[in-house]
């Protein structure tokens, strides 16, 4: 009992009923991602201090048809679509309703979002899918596809869609007409994945790990597996911010970022280092990096047993979450929720907390918290150690005070605070009339404040004990006294 005590009292969780004091302000992330969202920022940063967060798993056992998760996006209208071997599943917020396989849809690898706001459904066996206004297009090997299994799917700037399959790449025009991509390396090759820059350059990984790079309709840069010495690529990602500049993560839980002209220039291993910290700890506690994604500064990583995000403070791996296993995707919603796929866990949301971890927000040291009141429009923590009072943006250290007994021996404790340094408060109690009632487990005895006036209760006035527990205000302004021998 006293573990699961100390466990609960090192961190003080605010619920909705204070939010008047207390409001999270979220640090504005860009987001972008490979299934065509595009959105300016998430509501919240999980490795942000004081920031509170829930992250919620679907799968079979709580509304998704399904126990696995390939592809997530978002389309216009604000549903979020999902991918999965049973097929493609919609969500509107509140069910998850399965598109009926009838319509050709099964397998769901890969979706994408177009600029029109089309949704692009790439199967593992029945080739490519459109859907626009509820009707659907397909295309497979008798419209020219190359594979019937599509893996993924972008756009560039023209409208072009190009389809990454298992046997090179097609693209569809604004025609909507299905046409063979022609590039000598890449025909016939397993194609993983496709990134596009904001200059229409597309960067393709293989299933073997070569890598080339696409403008102007023709491969301009083919490296074979293994050419670039980074080991086993797994996954890619042009660096939004820096033209030419790529990330790779490898299967040994690597990250490396160069310049690809040629050969990779400038190559570099990401670790915590790089990123403004003296720690150590980097992506090498993550196994098998499956996807990266850059959200303004912060460089977010996917992986078959966690995810990890860089930012200025270093690299932290999220925690108390119940994703753990085969994660491959991130997507933002409108709303600025973040979302997870897992092809053997479902899908994950993490959405803003209406808790605040009000010891990490102010950077206090960690103590037994035994009760909270609103006061003043502040917040008073009684705890092992003495009061605390935030107020929403700092530490209230002083807390000035006269009392109504000029002849109190803690009259020369003007500072509510330091009167109460090093006290156990078992309780703090606001009445009808705005007083306040704190019940101390010491020679302080009950102190009552009314109006920044301070009347103290003890032994040596009334009271059995200077051993307090809780007081109780009646609706006639009696006051029950709860000491430890009696009540009062």
């Amino acid at each position: 009992m006293k573990s699961v005590r100390r466990v609960c009292a090192l961190i003080v969780l605010l619920a909705a009923a204070v939010t008047c004091v207390f409001s999270i302000v979220a640090k504005p992330v860009s987001a972008q991602n490979s299934s065509g969202v595009d959105y300016s920022e998430m509501s919240i940063d999980p490795v942000a201090r004081g920031e509170g967060y829930s992250a919620v798993l679907y799968d079979n056992r709580n509304g998704l048809p399904t126990a696995e998760a390939n592809a997530i996006t978002e389309t216009d209208e604000g549903f979020i679509w999902i991918g999965g071997y049973s097929g493609l599943v919609r969500y509107d917020g509140n069910t998850f309703e399965r598109i009926d396989s009838t319509s050709g849809i099964t397998s769901v690898v890969s979706l994408f979002v177009d600029s029109k706001g089309r949704l692009w459904i790439g199967t593992n066996d029945n080739g490519v899918a459109v859907m626009e206004r509820g009707e659907i297009r397909r295309y497979d090997i008798d419209e020219g596809l190359r594979s019937s299994s599509v893996r993924c799917i972008v756009e560039d700037s023209m409208g072009t869609i190009y389809i990454a399959s298992t046997l090179g790449i097609n693209t569809i025009g604004s025609d909507m007409v299905l046409k063979q991509f022609d590039g000598k390396q890449v025909n016939n090759q397993y194609v993983d994945e496709l990134r596009i820059t904001d200059k229409d350059v597309i960067y393709g990984l293989t299933h073997d790990g070569a890598i080339f790079i696409i403008k102007d309709g023709e491969v301009t840069s083919f490296y074979g597996e293994g050419k670039l010495g980074v080991g086993e690529v797994n996954c890619i990602l042009p660096d939004p911010d820096n033209e030419g500049y790529i990330y790779l993560g490898n299967s040994d839980s690597q990250i490396y970022y160069g310049l690809l002209d040629g050969e990779l220039k400038n190559v570099k291993r990401i670790t915590a280092k790089d990123y403004n910290t003296i720690s150590s700890t980097d992506t090498e506690s993550l196994k098998s990096i499956a996807s990266i994604e850059k959200f303004g500064d912060q460089l977010w990583v996917c992986a078959d047993n966690g995810i990890g995000i860089y930012d200025a403070d270093g690299f932290h791996i999220l925690q108390n979450i119940p994703l753990n296993n085969s994660i491959e995707h991130i997507m933002v919603d409108y709303e600025g929720n973040i979302w997870f796929t897992s092809s053997r866990q479902g899908i994950m949301k993490i959405v803003p907390d209406r808790f605040t971890n009000v010891f990490d927000k102010y950077g206090l040291n960690s103590t037994v918290v035994n009760s909270t009141c609103i006061y003043d429009g502040m917040l008073f923590i009684g705890s092992d150690t003495g009061l605390i009072i935030v107020d929403g943006k700092n530490v209230v250290n002083e807390y000035y005070v006269t009392f109504t007994n000029t002849n109190d021996r803690f009259r020369f404790y003007p500072n509510l605070v330091n009167m109460l340094d090093g006290c156990r408060i078992r309780s703090i109690v606001k009445d009808k009339d705005n007083r306040l009632w704190i019940s101390t487990y010491s020679d302080r005895g009950l102190i009552m404040l009314d109006n920044k006036k301070v009347t103290r209760f003890d032994k040596d006035n009334a009271l059995p004990s200077n051993k307090v527990r809780t007081v109780y205000v009646c609706q006639d302004g009696t006051a029950m006294v709860a000491c430890s021998a009696v009540l009062y």
